[in-house]
């Protein structure tokens, strides 16, 4: 009966575990999410200065300089408005831009730094 007892109480133990790490992401992620209101507001306000001050000298917010380590590929979140997936291998970045067919070349020339097509030569 006691080893009965000890093993359901282990395998109760390792579903407890496995459940709690299959969950583990989500409950980051919403700790993370909810981070952002529970600072103060002027630590959110220089934090997004920051940010913007960030990808306008380097053309990455730090989130994506640190994506793109992790993955070792080129990180731009904005790249979803394009509804192309945000990190691309070089490889993937060419054929990405030669998708789109540009009969003038590209322009880079907008507030998101998102590729567009030359509307005529230059």
């Amino acid at each position: 009966m006691v080893c009965k007892t000890i093993y359901e109480s282990s395998i109760l133990s390792h579903l407890s575990i496995n459940n709690f790490i299959m969950r583990l992401p989500i409950i980051l992620g919403i700790a993370l999410f909810l981070t952002g209101c529970a600072l103060p507001w002027p630590v959110t306000v220089l934090s997004t200065g920051m940010d913007i001050i960030i990808k306008k000298e380097t053309g990455k917010t730090p989130l994506e300089h640190g994506i793109s380590e992790l993955t070792q590929t080129d990180c731009d979140f904005t790249r979803v408005i394009d509804g192309v997936f945000p990190c691309m291998s070089d490889e993937e970045y060419v054929d990405y831009l030669l998708d789109m067919d540009c009969e003038h070349g590209y322009t880079w020339n907008n507030v998101l730094s998102i590729p567009k097509c030359r509307k005529s030569a230059i």
